[in-house]
Protein backbone atom coordinates (compact mmCIF):
# COMPACT_ATOMS: atom_id res chain seq x y z
CA UNK A 1 0.00 0.00 0.00
CA UNK A 2 1.08 3.45 -0.77
CA UNK A 3 2.47 5.25 1.91
CA UNK A 4 1.78 8.67 2.78
CA UNK A 5 3.88 11.67 1.26
CA UNK A 6 5.58 13.57 3.32
CA UNK A 7 4.73 17.86 3.38
CA UNK A 8 7.04 19.01 0.88
CA UNK A 9 7.42 15.79 -1.19
CA UNK A 10 8.55 16.15 -4.90
CA UNK A 11 5.20 15.01 -7.19
CA UNK A 12 5.10 13.09 -10.08
CA UNK A 13 3.32 13.29 -12.86
CA UNK A 14 0.58 10.48 -13.71
CA UNK A 15 1.72 8.06 -15.93
CA UNK A 16 0.63 7.78 -19.95
CA UNK A 17 -2.73 6.44 -20.80
CA UNK A 18 -3.02 2.98 -21.91
CA UNK A 19 -1.24 2.07 -25.65
CA UNK A 20 -3.97 3.61 -27.86
CA UNK A 21 -5.80 0.77 -30.19
CA UNK A 22 -6.73 1.21 -33.46
CA UNK A 23 -5.78 3.40 -36.18
CA UNK A 24 -4.29 6.66 -34.58
CA UNK A 25 -6.68 9.58 -34.96
CA UNK A 26 -5.19 11.86 -37.91
CA UNK A 27 -5.71 8.44 -40.27
CA UNK A 28 -9.28 8.70 -39.52
CA UNK A 29 -11.26 9.83 -42.71
CA UNK A 30 -14.23 12.17 -41.42
CA UNK A 31 -16.68 9.20 -42.69
CA UNK A 32 -14.36 6.78 -40.37
CA UNK A 33 -14.74 9.01 -37.27
CA UNK A 34 -18.13 9.50 -38.17
CA UNK A 35 -18.85 5.95 -37.95
CA UNK A 36 -16.97 5.10 -35.14
CA UNK A 37 -18.86 8.31 -33.06
CA UNK A 38 -22.73 6.24 -33.85
CA UNK A 39 -21.04 2.96 -33.48
CA UNK A 40 -20.14 4.19 -29.88
CA UNK A 41 -23.52 5.25 -29.35
CA UNK A 42 -25.20 2.33 -30.13
CA UNK A 43 -22.83 0.25 -28.33
CA UNK A 44 -22.77 2.19 -24.81
CA UNK A 45 -27.01 2.52 -25.32
CA UNK A 46 -27.62 -1.35 -26.00
CA UNK A 47 -24.95 -3.09 -25.45
CA UNK A 48 -23.06 -4.99 -28.20
CA UNK A 49 -22.99 -8.71 -27.53
CA UNK A 50 -25.82 -9.51 -29.69
CA UNK A 51 -24.84 -7.61 -32.79
CA UNK A 52 -22.69 -9.48 -35.32
CA UNK A 53 -20.76 -6.88 -37.51
CA UNK A 54 -23.63 -7.36 -40.04
CA UNK A 55 -26.09 -6.22 -37.76
CA UNK A 56 -24.14 -3.36 -36.82
CA UNK A 57 -23.55 -2.60 -40.53
CA UNK A 58 -27.13 -2.94 -41.26
CA UNK A 59 -28.28 -0.49 -37.99
CA UNK A 60 -25.74 1.75 -38.95
CA UNK A 61 -26.03 2.02 -42.68
CA UNK A 62 -22.49 1.16 -43.50
CA UNK A 63 -20.76 -1.55 -45.33
CA UNK A 64 -18.46 -4.15 -43.38
CA UNK A 65 -15.67 -3.05 -45.46
CA UNK A 66 -16.09 0.12 -43.98
CA UNK A 67 -15.60 -1.64 -40.82
CA UNK A 68 -12.55 -3.41 -41.73
CA UNK A 69 -10.36 -0.26 -42.08
CA UNK A 70 -10.76 0.57 -38.35
CA UNK A 71 -9.94 -2.77 -37.35
CA UNK A 72 -9.70 -6.20 -38.31
CA UNK A 73 -12.58 -8.47 -36.55
CA UNK A 74 -15.76 -7.18 -34.52
CA UNK A 75 -13.68 -8.22 -31.27
CA UNK A 76 -11.30 -5.58 -32.10
CA UNK A 77 -13.48 -3.05 -33.59
CA UNK A 78 -15.42 -2.95 -30.33
CA UNK A 79 -12.20 -2.35 -28.21
CA UNK A 80 -10.99 0.40 -30.64
CA UNK A 81 -14.51 2.22 -29.74
CA UNK A 82 -14.58 1.83 -26.01
CA UNK A 83 -10.74 2.75 -25.63
CA UNK A 84 -11.50 6.18 -28.19
CA UNK A 85 -14.48 6.94 -25.80
CA UNK A 86 -12.36 6.34 -22.61
CA UNK A 87 -9.43 8.64 -24.27
CA UNK A 88 -11.73 11.02 -24.91
CA UNK A 89 -12.46 11.32 -21.07
CA UNK A 90 -9.36 10.93 -20.23
CA UNK A 91 -8.41 14.00 -22.70
CA UNK A 92 -11.25 16.08 -21.17
CA UNK A 93 -10.44 15.29 -17.23
CA UNK A 94 -7.43 16.64 -18.03
CA UNK A 95 -8.30 19.99 -19.80
CA UNK A 96 -10.36 20.62 -16.96
CA UNK A 97 -7.67 19.90 -14.84
CA UNK A 98 -5.91 22.42 -16.37
CA UNK A 99 -8.01 25.21 -15.46
CA UNK A 100 -7.81 25.04 -11.64
CA UNK A 101 -5.45 25.06 -9.10
CA UNK A 102 -7.28 24.01 -5.73
CA UNK A 103 -6.48 20.47 -5.11
CA UNK A 104 -10.01 20.27 -3.48
CA UNK A 105 -11.46 21.48 -7.05
CA UNK A 106 -9.55 19.38 -9.13
CA UNK A 107 -10.33 16.54 -6.75
CA UNK A 108 -14.03 17.19 -6.73
CA UNK A 109 -13.45 17.61 -10.84
CA UNK A 110 -12.01 14.02 -11.36
CA UNK A 111 -14.35 12.59 -8.90
CA UNK A 112 -17.87 14.00 -10.83
CA UNK A 113 -16.29 13.54 -14.38
CA UNK A 114 -15.44 10.37 -14.24
CA UNK A 115 -18.57 9.40 -12.48
CA UNK A 116 -20.61 10.82 -15.06
CA UNK A 117 -19.26 8.84 -18.19
CA UNK A 118 -19.44 6.07 -16.33
CA UNK A 119 -23.27 7.01 -15.94
CA UNK A 120 -23.83 7.23 -19.43
CA UNK A 121 -23.44 3.95 -20.38
CA UNK A 122 -26.34 1.70 -20.09
CA UNK A 123 -26.73 -1.34 -17.93
CA UNK A 124 -26.81 -3.94 -20.74
CA UNK A 125 -22.91 -2.60 -21.90
CA UNK A 126 -21.48 -2.75 -18.48
CA UNK A 127 -23.22 -6.09 -18.76
CA UNK A 128 -21.34 -7.14 -21.81
CA UNK A 129 -18.35 -5.33 -20.83
CA UNK A 130 -18.02 -7.53 -17.90
CA UNK A 131 -18.42 -10.95 -20.25
CA UNK A 132 -15.17 -9.97 -21.94
CA UNK A 133 -11.79 -10.27 -20.60
CA UNK A 134 -10.27 -7.90 -23.02
CA UNK A 135 -12.84 -5.11 -22.29
CA UNK A 136 -12.37 -5.59 -18.52
CA UNK A 137 -8.76 -5.01 -18.97
CA UNK A 138 -9.27 -2.14 -21.49
CA UNK A 139 -11.42 -0.73 -18.82
CA UNK A 140 -9.16 -1.38 -16.13
CA UNK A 141 -6.31 0.08 -17.46
CA UNK A 142 -7.87 3.44 -18.25
CA UNK A 143 -9.60 3.30 -14.58
CA UNK A 144 -5.92 2.83 -13.45
CA UNK A 145 -4.92 5.93 -15.21
CA UNK A 146 -7.67 7.84 -13.51
CA UNK A 147 -6.69 6.41 -10.18
CA UNK A 148 -3.14 7.94 -10.77
CA UNK A 149 -4.53 11.17 -11.12
CA UNK A 150 -6.52 11.12 -8.43
CA UNK A 151 -3.54 10.06 -6.40
CA UNK A 152 -1.36 12.53 -7.81
CA UNK A 153 -4.08 15.23 -6.87
CA UNK A 154 -4.16 13.84 -3.44
CA UNK A 155 0.05 14.05 -2.86
CA UNK A 156 -0.16 17.86 -3.93
CA UNK A 157 -2.97 18.73 -1.85
CA UNK A 158 -1.01 17.47 0.99
CA UNK A 159 2.28 18.72 0.09
CA UNK A 160 0.47 22.28 -0.06
CA UNK A 161 -1.42 21.74 3.06
CA UNK A 162 -5.14 21.51 2.32
CA UNK A 163 -5.64 18.30 2.85
CA UNK A 164 -4.21 16.29 5.80
CA UNK A 165 -1.85 13.82 5.82
CA UNK A 166 -3.18 10.33 4.34
CA UNK A 167 -2.35 7.30 2.72
CA UNK A 168 -3.15 8.52 -0.94
CA UNK A 169 -3.25 4.59 -2.18
CA UNK A 170 -5.98 3.67 0.41
CA UNK A 171 -8.00 6.31 -0.46
CA UNK A 172 -7.58 5.81 -4.15
CA UNK A 173 -8.81 2.26 -2.89
CA UNK A 174 -11.53 3.23 -1.39
CA UNK A 175 -12.79 5.55 -4.50
CA UNK A 176 -12.57 2.61 -6.71
CA UNK A 177 -14.20 0.31 -4.89
CA UNK A 178 -17.46 2.81 -4.09
CA UNK A 179 -17.43 3.53 -8.10
CA UNK A 180 -17.80 -0.21 -8.57
CA UNK A 181 -21.15 -0.52 -6.54
CA UNK A 182 -22.02 2.38 -8.45
CA UNK A 183 -22.24 0.42 -11.00
CA UNK A 184 -24.69 -2.08 -10.34
CA UNK A 185 -27.99 -1.74 -11.99
CA UNK A 186 -29.97 -0.89 -8.61
CA UNK A 187 -28.18 2.47 -8.30
CA UNK A 188 -29.80 3.92 -11.54
CA UNK A 189 -31.87 7.01 -11.45
CA UNK A 190 -35.02 5.65 -9.63
CA UNK A 191 -38.37 7.43 -8.00
CA UNK A 192 -36.40 8.27 -4.72
CA UNK A 193 -33.26 9.18 -5.73
CA UNK A 194 -30.60 10.21 -9.04
CA UNK A 195 -27.28 8.98 -9.34
CA UNK A 196 -25.99 12.44 -9.71
CA UNK A 197 -27.12 12.04 -5.80
CA UNK A 198 -24.98 9.58 -5.05
CA UNK A 199 -22.10 11.05 -6.73
CA UNK A 200 -22.16 13.98 -5.24
CA UNK A 201 -22.61 12.19 -1.87
CA UNK A 202 -19.52 10.26 -2.67
CA UNK A 203 -17.07 13.12 -4.06
CA UNK A 204 -18.48 15.13 -0.33
CA UNK A 205 -17.47 12.14 1.48
CA UNK A 206 -14.21 11.50 -0.08
CA UNK A 207 -13.71 15.53 0.35
CA UNK A 208 -14.16 15.90 4.36
CA UNK A 209 -12.19 13.06 4.70
CA UNK A 210 -8.72 14.87 2.96
CA UNK A 211 -9.40 18.43 3.76
CA UNK A 212 -7.47 19.56 6.18
CA UNK A 213 -9.09 20.92 9.37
Amino acid sequence: MTKAAPTGAVTQLPPSPPPRLGPPAEALTTRSRTLLDNLETLIVTEGFAAFTLADLARRLRCSLRAFYTIAPTRHDLLLVVVDRRMRRLGRRVREELAEHEDPLVRLHLVLTLEATALQATSAQFRHDARALPEMIELILAHRHYGASMIHQILVEGMCQGRFRQVDPGAVVEFIDAAVSRLEQPRFADGADHRWSEYVEELSRFVEAGVLAG
